[in-house]
């Protein structure tokens, strides 16, 4: 799961191949958004004799804290090649603020050079 914050948006993504959009729930609680799902493995008459095997099966749950200003009632979802995006207009009091860092102990003059001996 990854999120961000692209055009006044805050956007989260997370990839889902193979699983039905039927299988997926979202929720909001407290200001935590989960998404849960699950893949389920076709179990065809005739066995496989697998050589490797990577994919995962069964149900899985990822959980984040949402920015403070985010509603869940403003969250979009979509699900598109494999992949959910949740997106939600991100609130100006909750926009990154810049913050510039001071120096303690520089004084602004230049150093003067030591002289050779």
């Amino acid at each position: 799961m990854e999120s961000c914050i692209e055009e006044g948006r805050f956007i989260v993504r997370t990839d889902l191949p193979g699983i039905d959009p039927k299988n997926i729930d979202i929720k909001v609680v407290s200001g935590v958004l989960t998404i849960k799902g699950s893949r389920e493995e076709k179990h065809e008459s005739k066995k496989a004799d697998y050589l490797r095997r990577e994919i995962r099966y069964g149900s899985f749950e990822r959980s984040m804290s949402l920015p403070e200003g985010i509603k869940a009632e403003d969250l979009k979802a979509t699900y598109h090649d494999g992949v959910l995006e949740l997106s939600a207009p991100m609130p100006k009091e909750a926009a990154p603020k810049e913050i510039k860092v001071q120096v303690e102990g520089l004084t602004g003059q230049p150093q003067k050079k030591a002289e050779a001996a």
